[in-house]
């Protein structure tokens, strides 16, 4: 028989040592999953399909739906969803009914509405509006996907949008419209995995600045003002390919986000912030674009009522958005406006 008195190996200290600690870890680690789980939302965005058969890079998966509880904080569970043609909203063949006229709206999550039913979206709220203020037929379709870049919403445009035949094309630019597409991104299913599914993983990673420099990397591959005008010169012309007009609603834009990819790594305070977004008007005048400045709509101090701790507009916002788009449309002479002619066989 073993005489417990006899000192355990410096090794079998060491090991008993080591289970305690792994233990005591795993215990808090399953502790704090738990915990989290009451208070981060699933991160169930919008049910996506990668490399849909018309060509573009990331879709919404026909009749897909989710129950979206945030991406950050907790919110009351949602149910989001895609109609059969794969966009949010009413299934509207793509074939115009007669004396109807369209309007595509292109965009990300704020377009999308996440957060929101689907006749909480702006869509919903801007149609009837519409109707009301000029008594003709509308239909405002909501092309809105999540996290998708600028090149993607013009995508979206040139590849799906385009079949519907809308008369009005709107983009609605957010700050982070120039970082590295979405689609590059959910190729990494392993990593997204984790992310949804360990929260105590995405809780410190989105803490971290290190983290968003890890997911956009690369430098410009131009200079942000290059950059901006090419963007908006394709969505132009896509838009005048298909005969419709085109104009920009601007929740927030991307000045802050090209001052830290040029360089800017410290944080800037509140007046160079201020100088960087004061210069934004004279780039959107270069464009040569009807556009809306709602730059004051959104962020800590947005003057619309935005969902606590997820960042998105509640459905007041959305319909207080859609009032002024809709006041703006008809200022704007977008709805009135010729539509654009496309150029003859023999202008060249």
């Amino acid at each position: 028989m073993r005489n417990k008195n006899v000192p355990k190996s410096l090794g079998t200290r060491v090991w008993t040592i080591t289970k305690r600690a792994v233990l005591v870890l795993l215990v808090l680690f399953i502790a704090l999953e738990v915990s989290l789980r009451f208070v981060l939302g699933n991160l169930d965005v919008a049910p996506m399909t990668v490399h849909p058969s018309d060509g573009r890079c990331v879709g919404l998966e026909p009749n897909g739906h989710v129950v979206y509880t945030g991406w950050w904080w907790k919110i009351p569970a949602v149910k989001e969803d895609a109609n059969k043609y794969g966009y949010r909203g009413p299934a509207r063949p793509q074939a115009k009914p007669p004396g109807t006229l369209r309007i595509a709206l292109m965009g990300d999550s704020f377009v999308y509405g996440q957060g929101v039913l689907t006749n909480q979206t702006i869509s919903a709220y801007l149609e009837p509006m519409l109707y009301k203020d000029t008594g003709r037929r509308w239909q405002v379709l909501n092309f809105g996907i999540p996290g998708l870049n600028l090149n993607e919403e013009d995508d979206q445009l040139r590849q799906f949008a385009s079949r519907w035949h809308p008369d009005v094309v709107l983009e609605f630019l957010f700050s982070n419209d120039f970082e590295p597409p979405i689609c590059a991104q959910l190729h990494h299913k392993l990593f997204f995995f984790a992310l949804k599914h360990v929260y105590s993983l995405r809780f410190f990673l989105a803490r971290s600045r290190k983290f968003v420099q890890m997911l956009d990397p690369d430098p410009l591959p131009a200079p942000p003002q290059v950059l901006f005008q090419e963007a908006f010169d394709r969505f132009k012309n896509e838009a005048e390919k298909i005969h419709a007009r085109f104009g920009v609603v601007v929740i927030a834009d991307p000045m802050y986000y090209f001052a830290r990819k040029t360089g800017h790594r410290r944080r800037l305070s509140l007046k160079e912030v201020a100088q960087l977004h004061a210069k934004f008007p004279a780039w959107m005048s270069q464009t040569h674009l009807p556009w809306l400045d709602g730059r004051t709509w959104w962020g800590p101090h947005g003057t619309l009522p935005q969902i606590p701790g997820e960042g998105h507009f509640t459905a007041a916002g959305d319909r207080m958005i859609a009032q002024t788009v809709a006041r703006w449309l008809l200022s704007s002479g977008l709805l009135n406006a010729p539509p654009v002619q496309a150029p003859s066989a023999d202008k060249r």
